[in-house]
C-alpha cells in the first residue's frame, strides 16, 4: 500500500523518520565492525604464538623449520598491516557520531508528530525551524551506507504491511501481494548480501592462519 502524504508535516516526518532509523543501523554496524575488528585480531595474534610454541614441540607435519620462520614474518606483517588498516576505520567513535546523531534527529521526530495532519499556510516558521535544525544536524555527521538506507526502508516496507484489497480484481491484488514480497525478499536479500561482504574478511582471515596451523601439525595419511 503507497503511503499518502497529506501534508508538509507528514513529508518531513517520513524523511526524518527514515535517516533517523539508518543512523541507529549504522551505529549498529559500526559497533559490530569495532567488535569483529578485536575478535579477529585477538584470534590472530594468538596464532602468531601458537605457530613457534608447535615449532619448538615438534609437532610440525608438513612445514619445515625454515619455512615456518619466514611464514611467521609474513603473518606478522600482514597482521601489522591489517591492524592499521583496521585503525583507520575509527568504528567505536563512529558509532558513538552515529547513535547521537540518531538521538538528535529522534528530538525532532518527537516535535513534529504532533503536527501531522495539520496543514498551516505559508510562511510557516515551525516547519522552516524544524526543516533547518534537521539539515544542520546532517551537516555534522557523517552520512550513512546504502546498505543502512535498504535495510531501514525493507523495515518499513514490512511495517506497511501486506496491501489492503480495494476495488481491484483478484488477479490484480493477487498481482499487488506478489509484487510485495518480491521487494521484501529482493531488498532483505540485497541487505544481507551487502552485510556478508563487509563482514567476510574478519573470518577469512582468521579462518586461513588457523587452517595453515592445522595442516602445519596434521599428519598425513603415510605418516599416522
Amino acid at each position: 500500500m503507497q503511503h499518502q502524504l497529506q501534508n508538509r508535516y507528514d513529508e518531513l516526518y517520513r524523511i526524518v523518520e527514515l535517516v533517523a532509523k539508518a543512523r541507529y543501523t549504522a551505529h549498529r554496524r559500526l559497533t559490530f565492525h569495532s567488535s569483529f575488528a578485536q575478535f579477529s585480531l585477538t584470534f590472530l595474534s594468538i596464532g602468531l604464538i601458537i605457530i613457534p610454541l608447535l615449532d619448538l614441540g615438534g609437532f610440525s607435519a608438513h612445514y619445515s623449520p625454515k619455512y615456518i620462520q619466514i611464514m611467521q614474518i609474513v603473518f606478522a606483517v600482514i597482521l601489522l598491516a591489517y591492524s592499521l588498516l583496521l585503525s583507520m576505520g575509527r568504528f567505536e567513535a563512529r558509532a558513538e557520531k552515529m547513535l547521537s546523531c540518531g538521538i538528535a534527529l529522534s528530538r525532532i521526530l518527537r516535535q513534529v508528530k504532533p503536527l501531522q495532519g495539520t496543514s498551516p499556510p505559508l510562511p510557516d516558521p515551525v516547519y522552516d525551524e524544524l526543516y533547518t535544525r534537521y539539515y544542520d544536524i546532517l551537516e555534522k555527521f557523517e552520512n550513512h551506507t546504502q546498505a543502512d538506507y535498504h535495510s531501514v526502508s525493507t523495515t518499513l516496507l514490512a511495517r506497511q504491511g501486506i496491501p489492503v484489497r480495494g476495488q481491484q480484481t483478484r488477479p490484480e491484488y493477487v498481482g499487488q501481494v506478489m509484487s510485495y514480497f518480491w521487494k521484501i525478499t529482493t531488498r532483505r536479500a540485497g541487505v544481507y548480501f551487502m552485510w556478508t561482504i563487509v563482514y567476510s574478511h574478519y573470518f577469512i582471515s582468521v579462518i586461513a592462519m588457523y587452517a595453515w596451523i592445522f595442516y602445519m601439525v596434521y599428519p598425513s595419511p603415510v605418516t599416522r
